[in-house]
């Protein structure tokens, strides 16, 4: 779409085995290269609806610091369209991608509302205390929140949301 609009000419496969075939011609150095050098153009040209793409571009192209931001931000789109399993599993992957400061924290925390919520209660507390440690290192004035709202959305403007064994990982502001 973001190809259409400046004129570019854009190709795609016809069949996944063609892709596939092709793929598999390349050496594992051409592959990284490749991922490393599409993940940039996206995001060079504002890609950012497919996050997950990104990320994984970032993976495969062995720049696991710049996928992690795009697990971030793929976990949230995932939290907006209420999947909230692929939001775990994103999380997942950008902690698996060596996440840090500010994005660990986001993560963790992720994992540890989304676990308790579909019934991951065998970890959650204790994932929330390493995504609440993490974070509290920060200024997260505006970050806890934003993290909130994408857990919660129109439940925590209602007043309704009860965060359970949230409260006791320090989760509430």
């Amino acid at each position: 779409a973001a190809a259409e609009r400046r004129g570019d000419v854009e190709y795609t496969f016809t069949h996944a085995l063609v892709r596939e075939a092709a793929y598999a011609m390349l050496t594992h150095d051409d592959r990284v290269l490749g991922h490393r050098l599409a993940g940039a153009w996206l995001e060079s040209v504002g890609s950012s609806s497919d996050a997950m793409a990104l990320a994984e571009h970032f993976r495969r192209g062995e720049e696991p610091a710049r996928a992690v931001r795009w697990y971030e931000r793929a976990a949230e789109q995932a939290l907006k369209a209420n999947d909230l399993t692929a939001a775990i599993e994103r999380a997942e992957l950008g902690l698996s991608c060596g996440a840090a400061g500010e994005a660990l924290g986001a993560l963790r925390l992720i994992q540890a509302c989304l676990g308790h919520q579909i019934g991951g209660h065998g970890v959650h507390v204790d994932v929330g205390i390493a995504g609440r440690t993490q974070l509290g290192k920060l200024d997260l004035s505006g970050d806890l929140q934003r993290v909130q709202r994408l857990l919660f959305g129109s439940q925590l403007e209602a007043g309704v949301v009860v965060f359970g064994a949230g409260d006791a990982a320090g989760l509430h502001q």
